[in-house]
């Protein structure tokens, strides 16, 4: 594929970029020839999300800059783990692009992290069915004027930099989720260490 692209793009007078999604369980990179693929392709986008959720035993982050601490598979179960281990397989920093969820995980009757839930909250976010997009996440943030119990709290999960957020009133769900503040975080963190880019990733439910 490679190999045709820069045929084509001699004809054309470009070059075309070839990419990949790729994942960041060190797992799942074990099973990867990364050292291999890294010479063929111009981007590898890491799909550094989606590293807990309503799957786990315990509440925990969508999306962690360093690892949480808890239920982790294995060490190096978040953002920056996942690029160092592609790293220390060869592959440029400037080659790689990390992604940034515009969504959340929701896990119901949980109050805090590290504890047991009800699994996604398909309740309060049956339209995203537990996994909520940003905007919605917002709408509920906010709750129903003249509710006292409505909205929600958030709270700064300072060791994996990220935001969640837990229901008012009881005993009713919280929602692990990046907000501005996480995701310039891991922006600098992509432009501290010289990598290509950052690129959205939205959930999109069929």
């Amino acid at each position: 594929m490679r190999r045709k692209l820069d045929e084509y793009g001699l004809i054309k007078g470009r070059f075309y970029g070839f990419t990949a999604a790729l994942p960041c369980g060190p797992d799942k990179i074990e099973k990867i020839q990364v050292e291999k693929i890294k010479d063929y392709l111009s981007e590898l986008n890491l799909m550094t999300y989606d590293y807990h959720g309503a799957w786990d035993a315990l509440s925990g982050v969508n999306a962690p800059m360093f690892d949480q601490g808890w239920g982790d598979k294995t060490k190096r179960w978040s953002v920056h783990g996942c690029v160092n281990t592609y790293v220390e397989r060869g592959v440029s920093l400037h080659q790689m692009n990390i992604g940034l969820p515009f969504y959340g995980r929701s896990f119901s009757h949980a109050t805090g992290m590290k504890q047991f839930h009800g699994g996604a909250d398909d309740v309060n976010f049956h339209l995203d069915e537990g996994s909520p997009q940003y905007f919605n996440i917002v709408n509920e943030l906010k709750g129903v004027e003249g509710y006292a119990d409505s909205g929600m709290t958030t709270y700064r999960h300072a060791k994996t930099q990220t935001q969640f957020a837990v229901f008012n009133g009881g005993n009713r769900g919280l929602v692990s989720y990046d907000d501005p503040r996480a995701i310039c975080d891991k922006v600098e963190y992509a432009n501290e260490r010289g990598m290509h880019g950052c690129e959205s990733t939205y959930l999109k439910v069929i």
